[in-house]
């Protein structure tokens, strides 16, 4: 008679030995060209947060005013 749970079960634990054996592969660092790209990444990025407060004032400068 044939169990899924136990199988399941089974191939859980598989698994699991597997990824404890394997060895884990060294990241390697970002190309130069996306580490280029995070400067202005970041200017841009505050420069869209500047607009955004500039367009759309919280709430609490609203009411204190």
């Amino acid at each position: 008679m044939f169990d899924p749970a136990a199988m399941g079960t089974l191939i859980i634990g598989l698994n699991a030995n597997k990824a404890d054996t394997e060895v884990a592969r060294p990241r390697r660092p970002a190309p130069a060209s996306r580490r280029a790209h995070r400067g202005i990444r970041v200017v841009l990025a505050n420069a869209l947060r500047q607009a955004a407060t500039a367009l759309e004032p919280s709430a609490v400068r609203d009411t204190a005013s």
